[in-house]
């Protein structure tokens, strides 16, 4: 997703955010309210998108992730994905107020439930079934249990960890799955201002190879052609780097806060943490400027489980989508 300072490139973002509002309407009515989606916090949020221009850049790139986050719902109707869901459920995402920062009202743990159940559905390719009609956050194929844990203190980090942990055991103990996995989302935990200044120190160090690219070599034409940002953010190890040190951040910010929660405190069944982090940046001057949103996920597994077993879950976790 790229965004340039003189057009932001926002027709995708509207046009999958107005069928998102269509799939809501009719929830809605089906649920029986007459309500207006527009009359809605995310009738202002598509407000706010068209008019994105009028924001300043910072602004601009944190709506903009807060309607991809949004978008991800659009998976729930997808016909050729099995995922059974509560309606009246997926209306929580329209409470709260409307806000360029990223959601931390009620809808917050629902969103990130929804936008992990349509990642594990569509890195599966359509080869599993979910269910989230369950006390559980997510359930897969009757077997594996995901709780997510959309977390927004660092205060909260330990709590909310051990709380899934207690969650998961009820999961096996009631049998609603065989095994599990704990979620968290610490996007509103990282330091993003540690996080831009990396980013805008490991552009800098690519702008200046990118000039000496730019001026001899076989791909100078391509790099005068879309610019020095541009061909930038199109360079795969430019977006490994960043996504990488995002990574990293989150690992930082969740082990640092988890007190004297150890990894081998998962109980044998729960296979292990999966950490994501979502953060808006802006990168570039003032005649040439972008704005990404950037996910990374990495995850830490029960020292427990079998080594055939952890090549297994890693290979499917690395199939979750993260990147620009």
């Amino acid at each position: 997703m790229k965004f340039t300072r003189e057009r932001y490139s926002t027709g995708d973002l509207i046009e999958k955010f107005e069928i998102l509002m269509s799939h809501l309407q009719k929830l809605m009515k089906e649920s029986g309210s007459n309500t207006l989606i527009k009359n809605t916090k995310l009738g202002e949020m598509l407000a706010q998108l068209e008019n994105i221009n009028d924001l300043d850049d910072e602004d601009a790139a944190a709506l903009a992730l807060v309607i991809a986050t949004y978008n991800q719902i659009n998976f729930l109707f997808d016909d050729q994905l099995d995922i059974s869901f509560n309606k009246n459920e997926i209306l929580h995402v329209i409470t709260g107020q409307s806000s360029f920062a990223e959601v931390n009202d009620k809808s917050a743990d629902k969103l990130f439930e929804l936008g992990m159940a349509t990642r594990f559905a569509r890195a599966s390719q359509n080869k599993v079934k979910i269910n989230l009609t369950t006390a559980c956050d997510i359930i897969i194929d009757s077997k594996i249990a995901i709780e997510c844990k959309n977390i927004e203190s660092t205060k909260k980090v330990k709590s909310r960890v051990t709380k899934a942990v207690v969650q998961l055991e009820d999961r096996f103990e009631n049998g609603l799955a065989k095994y599990g996995l704990i979620a968290v989302n610490v996007s509103s935990i990282i330091d993003r201002e540690k996080f831009r200044d990396f980013c805008r120190k490991t552009l800098e160090g690519f702008e200046e190879n990118y000039k000496v690219l730019s001026s001899r070599g076989s791909y100078a034409p391509q790099i005068r052609s879309k610019g020095l940002i541009s061909s930038i953010e199109h360079d795969g190890n430019f977006r490994t780097i960043i996504v990488s040190y995002l990574s990293h951040l989150a690992e930082v910010s969740l082990h640092s806060n988890l007190g004297d929660f150890r990894m081998e405190d998962l109980p044998y069944n729960c296979w292990g943490i999966m950490v994501q982090a979502t953060i808006p940046v802006t990168l570039g001057d003032e005649e040439s400027k972008i704005l990404i949103p950037v996910r990374s996920m990495c995850y830490f597994l029960n020292p427990a489980i079998p080594e055939e077993l952890r090549q297994e879950i890693s290979g499917f976790i690395r199939k979750l989508g993260t990147g620009f």
